[in-house]
C-alpha cells in the first residue's frame, strides 16, 4: 500500500465517522526486513486489530501503544 493509496483514506474516513477509537500508524524508518516500508500507513482499532494497511511484526510492536485522543508517538523496535 502506498500513502497516496486512496483505501486508506476511505478507511480513515469511515472511522473518522464512527464513534470507535482508532490509531493510524506511519512507517518513517527501516532497519532490515519489514512488511511495512516507509510512508506506509495502517488504521489498528482500540484492540490492536488491523483495519486496513501492513501487519505481522509491525502490528506486534504497536498493539498496547496507543496513547490517548490526539497523542503522538515514536515507537522503536
Amino acid at each position: 500500500m502506498t500513502p497516496a493509496d486512496p483505501r486508506f483514506y476511505a478507511a480513515l474516513l469511515e472511522m473518522l465517522g464512527s464513534e470507535r477509537s482508532f490509531a493510524v500508524a506511519t512507517v518513517v524508518e527501516v532497519r532490515g526486513s519489514a512488511s511495512g516500508k516507509p510512508g506506509a500507513k495502517a488504521i489498528f482499532d482500540e484492540h490492536g486489530h488491523n483495519l486496513h494497511g501492513w501487519g505481522g511484526r509491525l502490528r506486534r510492536a504497536l498493539h498496547g501503544r496507543a496513547g490517548d485522543r490526539g497523542d503522538c508517538r515514536w515507537v522503536s523496535r
